[in-house]
């Protein structure tokens, strides 16, 4: 509990300022413990015991048996999200003109992916903000990963549809 409250106190911090936010869930599977210790363990194993030509399925066949019944798969996701309030004015002026400009150099789209409001000003903040969440982290001796986008709307969608975990 102590590590938690160290944790909430560090990013409560990097939240002091407008324009950021985070979402966070927990997620303990034992369910999918059997798919996790395959992917970071037993595939590992039988992929060197084929290339050295070792028969080890027998004792691989028993560890993938046996762990999922001791283990469980457990992860935090976070979601850090920065947002146009974050800027100042001088900024926002940069980031209408930078739109103005991209937005010029293609048709109208309509209501479609609106990809000329992209901003390399913003996407320069929330690379500062990353840094300081993975920072923040890191001082308290959490591995972290960031994921791309694809990937992270995957394990959201894993967390909320649990059958279909390991899918993908």
């Amino acid at each position: 509990e102590a590590l938690a409250e160290q944790q909430r106190i560090e990013l409560q911090g990097l939240l002091e300022e407008r324009g950021h936010a985070i979402v966070g869930w927990y997620i303990s599977d034992p369910e999918r413990s059997g798919i996790e210790i395959d992917r970071l363990s037993l595939n590992g194993c039988r992929s060197i015991a084929r290339q050295i030509g070792a028969d080890l399925s027998d004792v691989i066949e028993e560890r993938h048996r046996r762990w999922p019944n001791v283990m469980r798969w457990e992860a935090t996701c976070y979601v850090l999200w920065t947002r146009p309030s974050v800027l100042t004015r001088e900024d926002r002026k940069q980031v209408a003109e930078e739109r103005r400009t991209l937005a010029s150099q293609f048709p109208r789209v309509g209501n479609t992916q609106r990809f000329a409001l992209r901003s390399d000003i913003m996407a320069a903040r929330h690379e500062s903000f990353i840094s300081r969440v993975q920072a923040a982290l890191q001082g308290f001796d959490i591995s972290c990963e960031f994921l791309g986008p694809h990937q992270a709307l995957q394990v959201a969608r894993e967390a909320t549809y649990r059958e279909t975990a390991g899918s993908a």
